[in-house]
């Protein structure tokens, strides 16, 4: 017998640049040590560089960061990306935020929403949805290049990203669906 839920209907939420407008963990680290630092011309150099270097960096700055602070920290939701989400709600589907962010960063959006939540690794959202779930329809929303693999295997998504990312999702996928951040 497996441990995998079913739903007839599941989506798949990205949080960061999708359900959120900006990048979670970047925001906190700025707003706490009251910088810009980690979104300037060095910190986007390093991540060309040596991106490994950049990551141990933010974790370990992240971690210094008081719960507390993380927990009631305020960001803002993407309206467009929330009616939609609302929208699967009514439609009967299972919600749930998929995401590489700090678990404590997906958890508050999800509690915020009412919705389950899961972390996954770089490239491993579509791995956590099938160890997790067996599903007759997926759909997933995302801003992320690296989620080729579950919008591959999705029956329908949306893409939000900027118009300098559309050219990429239009060589990789078929027919996605897009509009301005």
């Amino acid at each position: 017998m497996s441990d995998k839920r079913f739903f007839d209907k599941l989506a798949v939420f990205d949080l960061d640049d999708t359900l959120y407008d900006g990048n979670s963990h970047l925001l906190v680290l700025e707003a706490y040590y009251d910088t810009k630092l980690f979104r300037g011309l060095f910190f986007r150099a390093l991540w060309k560089l040596l991106p490994s270097a950049q990551v141990k960096i933010l974790w370990v700055l992240y971690n210094k960061i008081p719960n507390d602070y993380i927990i009631n920290f305020e960001i803002k939701f993407k309206e467009k990306i929330i009616r939609i989400l609302n929208k699967k709600k009514k439609e009967q589907f299972k919600i749930l935020i998929v995401s590489t962010a700090p678990n404590k960063l997906i958890e508050v959006a999800a509690n915020k929403l009412n919705i389950e939540w899961f972390h996954a690794e770089k490239n491993g959202k579509l791995e956590v949805i099938k160890k997790e779930f067996m599903y007759d329809y997926l759909f997933v929303c995302t801003d992320n290049e690296t989620d080729l693999d579950i919008l591959r295997v999705a029956n329908s998504h949306v893409i939000c990203c900027k118009k300098t990312h559309r050219e990429f999702f239009k060589r990789n996928l078929d027919a996605p669906h897009f509009w301005e951040d």
